[in-house]
């Protein structure tokens, strides 16, 4: 089913994991599906891509005083040098925590504070229930 906003996906579609030609991110339930045009080089190329990485596309194209036929390979090709996977940081590096936004640090919160919460509970039952099940 097509809406004004990309492409979006049926459950069957959902159940693959389709990920993001750029970033590999999971997509979520709306995908944006970017095209070369007619008169690109061949093998005319397609790709994937999610909310975000389709905006910098775009941003990419709007700002290129590019027209040649193959300005969205170009522009793509900008787009992930600077989102690839590999660009990405990892936990245990300054520049996670530093790029860290607020539903995500939400989340991690609550998860810590869920784990604190009933960590002591799980370990005193199972010194509860280690003597039972010995005797």
């Amino acid at each position: 089913m097509l809406s004004p906003h990309g492409i979006k996906f049926e459950h069957q579609h959902m159940i693959q994991r389709r990920r993001c030609s750029i970033c590999a991110r999971k997509l979520e339930q709306t995908a944006f599906y970017l095209t070369e045009g007619e008169d690109a080089p061949e093998p005319q190329q397609a790709w994937l891509l999610c909310a975000e990485c389709n905006a910098a596309v775009q941003v990419e194209l709007a700002r290129a005083d590019l027209h040649s036929p193959v300005r969205t390979r170009v522009a793509v090709g900008l787009v992930a040098s600077a989102r690839s996977p590999d660009n990405r940081p990892h936990w245990w590096q300054e520049r996670y925590w530093d790029e860290l936004d607020d539903r995500v640090g939400n989340r991690l919160l609550i998860w810590f504070i869920l784990i604190v919460a009933f960590a002591h509970v799980g370990f005193f039952l199972l010194l509860v229930l280690v003597p039972l099940l010995v005797h």
